[in-house]
């Protein structure tokens, strides 16, 4: 596609381009999770992974939910307390459900003796709530309530980003990621009272997560208004000399270079229009990966594979490949399951009607997702 302003994808509802984005975002996910159940990676080769997939990993997901946002906003009315029970159904009854799902299961596995410490047996129900809110059990999960917290400000997130004069955004935005990362938010009443929580807490990262998708939306608007050319002239640079600045040792700007590097990743994807049928169906099937790759089935591939290898890049090519093959492959046995869609936060499909269809039986597209 040449270097145009956004377009819907050929389905109804759908932004290929973030699709495709989404699902090299997933399987960076799958790495960051990897990188703890894998063979010992060498240095350099740690150093390299964790900066390709722990930079841009859950930081997409916030921006393409944003600029996703912004989209839909730009092309229909919004409605804000029908779209939180949306989100309440697509984000916190999957997070509600798969905690206690795993943690569950964590308690069954620990009383069967498989585990090799005990994080729930011998713990107080308020330490095991506290520690299945904070994703202890499962590392994945708080995502869910953090992004379902930033959608419910979006109201004020949008009208910083989209009606403010565009540079104004601009610069407030760069205002609040440098006070954000220069600072920090922990020290701070009321948030220094969720500092000591383990794990991953979800209001925190809410707060973190905000910046990211505040430039999802601000990114829509310069897309939409100047079409890509501009932004590729600008970020592709920018990058280029963060990374060179990092591999000298001359240059160290890791949130500067980290924008540049989720902007260059929308930017490859919506302006060369690569957007294979893979890509896309694995863009659209992201919750379910998201959901279904830790911590149980990370651990039985892990467990397969580090007995039949020895070499750790090995090791990690064939986890992540098996995590991602397991989760994709349990999606639709789980849709199967009476209450699957509602565990995947997704609506059931529409029943098919006989004759014809009428403009009253067909329903509107399903929009394009976060996760």
């Amino acid at each position: 596609m040449p270097l145009s302003k956004p377009r819907r994808a050929a389905s109804p509802g759908r932004l290929d381009a973030l699709d495709a984005l989404r699902a090299v975002a997933i399987v960076m996910v799958v790495c960051i999770h990897v990188l703890g159940y894998c063979l010992p990676l060498p240095p350099a080769q740690y150093a390299v992974i964790s900066f390709v997939v722990q930079t841009a990993g859950v930081a997409t997901f916030y921006l393409t939910d944003g600029y996703l946002l912004a989209f839909g906003r730009a092309h229909k009315e919004h409605h804000h307390r029908q779209f939180m029970q949306k989100s309440a159904r697509r984000l916190l009854v999957p997070w509600i459900a798969f905690t206690v799902l795993y943690t569950a299961a964590r308690y069954a596995f620990e009383l069967a003796g498989l585990m090799d410490n005990y994080a729930i047996a011998g713990s107080s129900p308020a330490e095991v709530a506290t520690a299945a809110y904070s994703s202890v059990y499962a590392p994945q999960l708080y995502f869910l309530a953090s992004l379902f917290l930033i959608r419910a400000v979006c109201p004020v997130t949008a009208a910083l980003m989209l009606k403010m004069p565009v540079y104004a955004a601009g610069a407030l935005l760069a205002a609040g990621v440098w006070a954000l990362n220069s600072y920090g938010i922990s020290g701070l009443f009321p948030f220094s009272l969720l500092a000591g929580f383990p794990g991953q807490e979800p209001v925190l990262h809410a707060v973190h997560g905000l910046q990211f998708h505040a430039c999802g939306m601000l990114l829509w608007r310069l897309h939409n208004r100047y079409g890509l050319r501009p932004l590729v002239l600008t970020t592709i640079p920018v990058l280029g000399l963060c990374l060179l600045g990092l591999l000298t040792g001359n240059l160290h700007l890791p949130r500067i270079t980290q924008y540049a590097y989720l902007l260059s990743l929308f930017l490859f994807f919506a302006a060369t229009g690569f957007h294979p049928a893979p890509l896309l169906w694995l863009g659209r099937n992201t919750m379910g990966i998201y959901l279904l790759h830790t911590p149980i089935i990370l651990k039985a591939v892990s467990m397969a594979v580090n007995r039949l290898v020895t070499i750790p890049l090995l090791s990690f090519t064939l986890i992540t490949c098996g995590v991602v093959l397991a989760s994709v492959t349990a999606i639709p046995l789980l849709r199967r399951l009476p209450a699957g869609h509602l565990l995947l936060g997704e609506y059931p499909p529409a029943k098919k009607q006989a004759g014809p269809p009428t403009p009253h039986s067909r329903r509107e597209p399903q929009s394009n997702r976060s996760v």
